[in-house]
């Protein structure tokens, strides 16, 4: 009896599969070309790393890499310039800094809870936020100065 439930298991979540891959087909096509409802519908449903603000993929987007530890040059110990990604291009030149300010919290508290402790060659979190927010502040000011 086992056996048949299994084997309706299976089945089942392959029929499933397929349906779902041959759903988005027509939704993947539409967001290569550019619609943004359809570009949120495949971020969502692949689980793509995705702006935090508009929620498209980075895959559609490009995204803004906010720098909060700068290893210019690289430092003796092996440590490398580390980055956080919340928003895309988009986002950022249009959000105001507070808002922006509001996303890299969000992010590095995230990164907290989900990833492993900070190392000891990394910053502590207020340190990691304060360089994040200072390095977004000098990417607004260039971009003010551009338009």
């Amino acid at each position: 009896m086992d056996n048949d439930l299994t084997e309706y298991n299976v089945a089942r979540d392959l029929a499933m599969g397929l349906f779902t891959f041959l759903y988005m087909i027509p939704a993947w096509a539409l967001a290569k070309f550019g619609n943004k409802q359809a570009q949120r519908l495949v971020s969502q449903a692949w689980d793509l790393s995705s702006c935090d603000h508009c929620e498209t993929s980075f895959d559609f987007v490009t995204a803004v890499a906010i720098t909060y530890l700068r290893n210019d040059p690289p430092a003796a110990n092996g440590t490398v310039s580390k980055a956080i990604c919340p928003l895309c291009e988009n986002c950022f030149e249009t959000l105001p800094i507070e808002l922006i300010d509001w996303y890299i919290e969000s992010c590095i508290h995230s990164r907290k809870r989900y990833y492993p402790p900070l190392q000891e060659t990394d910053l502590g979190e207020e340190e990691i936020e304060s360089d994040a927010k200072a390095e977004a502040r000098q990417m607004k000011a260039l971009i003010a100065g551009r338009l």
